[in-house]
């Protein structure tokens, strides 16, 4: 069975390739305010022996690399050596702390942050949200909402984290007693999640699950459309609700593009013999009969739930109300990313850590990062809205 689901970014999105632009890469038109990536195999064989050629070899040759003469130049002799460009964003409150502005005021020095760069594929290399990222957000909604409906299993875990406080009593150190505390309670829920959710080959349901690469609609792939996509300084939000602006820059999708791709489920497997062998189907209510239809709806009804928690706790944790942002939760949304959060990657509510000092009772939420990082608009990077289609 496939369907159809689509993505839409609630706000900006990074995903990386573990690649980033270099100065050498681009040059910045300030007046566009876009940074624009140059095909340097192409140009450089254009211009051999040419008096821009012997310029770039002056350039290389001085002993000290002066990169804002190298942008003069590639502004000069590049403009039809331009594989895509990219807008820089200049939306921050304090322009001092806007991408363009941090961008442009580094321009002589050789080692500035680079542009971490978002994943691309194809020929035209436009980004896409790959469905490895996709199906790991599903799969943690996934065990949450498994975890969640098995009473037993839940009781069983608060009696494992309940009998880990006692294992360090002794430990004086208050500091190295938490940290011993929250690394032994993390191991009892993962252990949890590979003996009786998805750890193992027999209980593993999503080896029966495929999810395809999504790449933008047709609406946001216009050849030279630059609307869905920008580069982004991110500030770091602790939870006092003080900002710091990070030194980084991040290619990223801006909110409201769309992505479409599609989820395969192995219904013929569900309903072969050898189905017989994976028990957590027929445990969480996977008949034979249109089991397809039936782990559909448990899939939606998990990322439903799972988003829904997440977003309660980035709320209160992260004063959402002090940034003016808030999300409809009687939509399907998730986190996704590498900025995603912490909290999108663990079992919220289970890793809950209690701690006694002083006659006081001290919590530490170690189900959750200690700070978030949200975009020049005062928004939390990696909100989606998932619709199954």
């Amino acid at each position: 069975m496939n369907f159809k689901v689509k993505i839409t970014t609630l706000t900006s999105l990074f995903i990386g390739n573990g690649e980033s632009y270099y100065p050498t890469d681009y040059f910045i038109d300030l007046k566009d305010k876009t940074l624009n990536l140059i095909n340097k195999s192409e140009y450089l064989d254009k211009i051999y022996g040419g008096v821009y050629y012997r310029a770039l070899l002056s350039l290389t040759s001085a002993g000290t690399f002066d990169f804002e003469q190298l942008m003069n130049i590639y502004s000069q002799s590049c403009n039809n050596f331009i594989e895509y460009k990219i807008p820089i964003d200049n939306s921050a409150e304090n322009p001092e702390n806007s991408a363009l502005n941090y961008l442009n005021s580094k321009i002589k020095e050789p080692f500035r942050a680079p542009i971490d760069c978002f994943i691309r594929g194809g020929l035209d290399k436009q980004p896409y949200i790959p469905g490895s990222s996709f199906k790991g957000a599903l799969k943690n909604a996934f065990q949450s909402y498994v975890l969640n409906n098995d009473e037993t299993m839940v009781k069983n875990i608060e009696k494992e984290l309940s009998e880990a406080e006692k294992l360090f009593s002794n430990i004086t150190d208050f500091k190295k007693k938490e940290k011993n505390t929250i690394n032994e309670k993390i191991k009892i829920v993962d252990n949890c999640i590979k003996e009786n959710i998805t750890g193992s080959f027999e209980n593993d349901i999503f080896r029966l699950i495929n999810v395809s690469d999504f790449t933008l609609s047709v609406s946001d792939n216009a050849k030279n459309n630059l609307n869905y996509i920008q580069i982004i300084r991110p500030n770091n939000l602790n939870k006092s609700g003080n900002q710091t602006p990070m030194p980084v820059l991040l290619e990223s999708i801006n909110k409201n593009a769309s992505f479409e791709g599609e989820i395969y489920i192995d219904d013929k497997f569900i309903k072969s013999n050898f189905a017989n062998m994976m028990p957590l189907l027929s445990k969480i209510g996977i008949s034979k009969d249109k089991p397809e239809d039936t782990l559909k709806n448990l899939l939606i009804k998990a990322v439903e739930k799972f988003g829904s928690q997440i977003y309660d706790t980035e709320y209160k944790r992260f004063k959402y109300h002090d940034l003016n942002f808030e999300l409809d939760k009687n939509k399907n949304i998730l986190k996704l990313g590498r900025l995603g959060g912490a909290g999108s990657k663990s079992l919220n509510g289970i890793r809950e850590i209690t701690i006694k000092k002083d006659g006081k009772t001290i919590t530490n939420n170690a189900k959750y990062q200690s700070s978030l990082w949200i975009d020049e608009n005062n928004e939390p990077i990696g909100w989606i809205e998932v619709e199954f289609l």
